[in-house]
C-alpha cells in the first residue's frame, strides 16, 4: 500500500513539474511578445529588430485566448507585433517581421487587421508598407473593426476639402495599388470608389480609372445614389465630371 502511495505521490509531483514547466514556457512566450510590442510602440527599431531575431514565432497575440475571453480585452490587447508595427508605420520593423514569417492576415474580430490599421492611422509610409504586405499575401479587403483599406483611403475625399498636387498623386497611387491587387471597388453599402472620388472632385483620378472601372460611373448605391449625385451633394459637381461620366456611359452602351 505504501508503495502504491509513493508511486501516486511521485506521479503527482511529475505532473506538477510538467504543468509548471508548460506555464513557464507559455508565460515566457507572451512576455517576449509583449516586450517586443512595447519596443515597437516606442519606435525602438534596433532593439525591436534584435528581439525579432530571438523570437521563434512572431505570429502570436499579446495575450492568450482564454485571458482575452475572461477580460473582454480591446483591440490593443489582441494585437500582434505586425499589427502594431503597421499602426506605427515602421517600415524597418514590418520588413523584419515579414522576413521572420509574420502572417499579414493574422487578426481577430474586434481588433485590427494589419493593412486596415496601416491605412486607418494614415501613415506616410502606407504605400511602401502596403506593397510589402501585398508581396507576402495580404488579403487587401480584410478588415476586422472598421472597413477595407481602399475605402479608408477613399474617406479622405469626404473629410478633406482641398488637396495639394502631392496629396492628390499619393491618393491616386494608393487607390490604384489596392485596386490592382484585388480590392473590391464596391463596399457593403453599394458605394463605389467612384462615389468617393466624385464627392471629392477627383476628376483626374476618375479619368485614370475609366478604362477599368468606368462601368461604375452610373452605378447606384443601396440608396439609389450615383457618383454624380454625391458630387452635387458636396458642391464638387463640374461639367467636366458629368461629361466624363456620360461619355463613358454612351461609349459603353454602343
Amino acid at each position: 500500500m505504501k508503495k502504491v502511495f509513493k508511486i501516486i505521490i511521485l506521479l503527482l509531483v511529475l505532473i506538477s513539474i510538467i504543468l509548471s514547466t508548460m506555464v513557464v514556457i507559455s508565460v515566457k512566450k507572451y512576455y517576449d511578445i509583449n516586450r517586443l510590442c512595447t519596443l515597437i510602440n516606442a519606435n525602438k527599431t534596433n532593439e525591436a529588430k534584435e528581439m525579432i531575431g530571438k523570437i521563434k514565432n512572431v505570429n502570436s497575440f499579446t495575450a492568450p485566448l482564454w485571458l482575452r475571453k475572461i477580460y473582454n480585452m480591446n483591440e490593443y490587447d489582441i494585437s500582434t507585433p505586425l499589427i502594431i508595427a503597421c499602426e506605427k508605420g515602421n517600415v524597418d520593423i514590418v520588413e523584419a517581421l515579414l522576413d521572420k514569417g509574420a502572417d499579414p492576415n493574422l487578426s481577430l474580430d474586434g481588433g485590427w487587421a494589419p493593412l486596415e490599421v496601416l491605412y486607418a492611422r494614415k501613415s506616410d509610409n502606407r504605400i511602401v508598407i502596403a506593397k510589402m504586405l501585398i508581396n507576402t499575401g495580404v488579403q487587401v479587403d480584410l478588415f476586422r473593426s472598421y472597413k477595407s483599406a481602399l475605402f479608408i483611403e477613399a474617406e479622405s475625399c469626404i473629410y478633406k476639402t482641398t488637396f495639394s498636387e502631392d496629396e492628390r498623386n499619393f491618393l491616386t497611387e494608393s487607390i490604384v495599388l489596392l485596386l490592382e491587387n484585388g480590392a473590391s471597388p464596391i463596399n457593403e453599402n453599394g458605394d463605389t470608389i467612384i462615389h468617393y472620388l466624385a464627392y471629392g472632385g477627383q476628376t483626374k483620378t476618375i479619368e485614370l480609372l475609366a478604362s477599368d472601372y468606368g462601368y461604375l460611373f452610373e452605378k447606384e448605391n443601396l440608396k439609389g445614389e450615383t457618383p454624380l449625385d454625391w458630387a452635387k451633394e458636396n458642391g464638387k459637381y463640374s461639367e467636366e465630371l458629368e461629361k466624363l461620366c456620360k461619355t463613358h456611359v454612351m461609349v459603353r452602351n454602343h
